[in-house]
């Protein structure tokens, strides 16, 4: 794989794999054409695009001719790069696009294809394959699932497929333990900052690959630019927060009230955790509310961070949303400009753990996937949907910096 973000990959990145003679890999393979319309060159670019998915992930470079040894047999080293010669490289582009997503069950992502002009004959094009956290990948051509040995390309045994779906079980296994020792452990006041004993909310952030045994992320790149550092913001921030490394990772947090932090974790999960609630006093009667505006800023501002973070980390999706409220029972939602409480419904439970939300897409826009979460909070004190939204789902809430 080319060791570079993959919209900044240029002409004298791919020109460097010829003049360093750099060999095919697990996550590395050369083509001189791209596929045919007929059925065995598509088996082949679907089984080769599918089996990185698989496996590691990786690039395919089309475009790029391999020295050849005294028999014949291509050697996996580049020997000239011509490019890919084409009268209308978009409707190429859009046929490898469409024969990928029309013939792989379940849909790869994430998957990235372009062209990079340049070359004597054309742009060479460059596809990158994310490893796969939803498979395995079956090519539906020939119904057969396919991963990488080496520099080969082979489809999986009965025994290896028994095994790569008890990997995809295992993952999410692991997730929903993660989430849950977390929220145990907030409860039971074991946090990087003490929290007061009252309403919180927590919030993680978890991609799947911090959960893999072989996890390779490096935080500390991130924490090394003073710049980018600056995107670890703990909620409810006025004024200034404080960084340190500690066990886990690394944190910041407001040690004024509201009290808040945002743990990151070595593997490159986030959590989010603040001293949420507020009191009004109405007589004699002491009500505790959620403030509805902020809170939902709140968990944007979360959203925004960790799609920040994972892009400035290169780490592909998916990741997985989990939200929760603890300590909340009787609290309730004022919504600002009402006249006081949104309904006079009280949360009847003390914990509330939202449904996990999987994020499939790098891109993804923290309003349209933060709906279900508010949808489902509103409910909670007896309201039908959150009130943030019109009946198209489009955010009309308080305005969003």
């Amino acid at each position: 794989m080319i060791h570079k973000r993959f919209e900044e990959i240029e002409r004298a990145d791919i020109e460097a794999l010829l003049e360093n003679e750099t060999r095919e890999s697990r996550t590395l393979e050369y083509k001189e054409k791209l596929p045919s319309r007929s059925r065995d060159d598509r088996k082949e670019f679907l089984a080769d695009v599918s089996a990185f998915a698989n496996a590691a992930g990786g690039d395919l470079l089309y475009g790029v001719r391999e020295q050849r040894d005294a028999k014949g047999n291509a050697t996996g080293i580049p020997a000239e790069i011509p490019g890919i010669e084409t009268d209308n490289i978009d409707a190429e582009l859009l046929r490898l696009t469409n024969m990928l997503r029309d013939n792989i069950e379940p849909r790869l992502y994430p998957l990235q294809i372009r062209a990079v002009d340049g070359f004597p004959k054309g742009p060479v094009i460059l596809i990158r394959v994310g490893q796969s956290w939803n498979g395995p990948h079956m090519v539906t051509l020939n119904y057969r699932i396919y991963s990488r040995r080496g520099t080969q390309t082979y489809p999986l045994d009965v025994s290896e497929l028994r095994s790569a779906f008890l990997l995809s079980e295992r993952l999410s296994e692991r997730l929903r333990r993660f989430r849950d020792e977390r929220l145990a452990r907030i409860i039971a006041d074991e946090t990087p900052v003490q929290l007061e004993p009252e309403a919180r909310l927590v919030v993680h952030m978890v991609p799947v690959k911090a959960m893999q045994p072989d996890n390779d992320t490096d935080v500390y790149t991130l924490l090394n630019d003073h710049q980018a550092r600056q995107l670890l913001r703990p909620m409810y921030l006025e004024g200034g927060w404080n960084p340190r490394y500690n066990f886990d990772g690394f944190v910041t947090y407001r040690e004024s009230y509201p009290v808040s932090y945002l743990q990151l974790f070595s593997s490159g999960a986030m959590e989010w955790v603040a001293d949420c609630g507020d009191i009004v006093r109405k007589g004699e009667e002491i009500i505790p509310y959620l403030p509805a505006e902020l809170t939902a800023k709140e968990l944007l501002g979360c959203l925004r961070t960790g799609k920040e973070v994972f892009s400035y980390l290169e780490i592909q999706p998916p990741y997985f949303l989990s939200v929760g409220l603890i300590g909340v029972r009787g609290y309730r939602l004022a919504m600002s400009g009402s006249s006081w409480l949104i309904r006079q419904y009280t949360v009847d439970r003390d914990t509330l753990v939202f449904p996990d939300i999987r994020i499939d897409d790098r891109d993804f826009e923290p309003t349209v996937v933060m709906r279900p979460i508010l949808d489902t909070l509103w409910r909670a004190v007896g309201y039908s949907h959150c009130g943030y939204y019109d009946d198209d789902g489009t955010w009309i809430g308080p305005r969003l910096i």
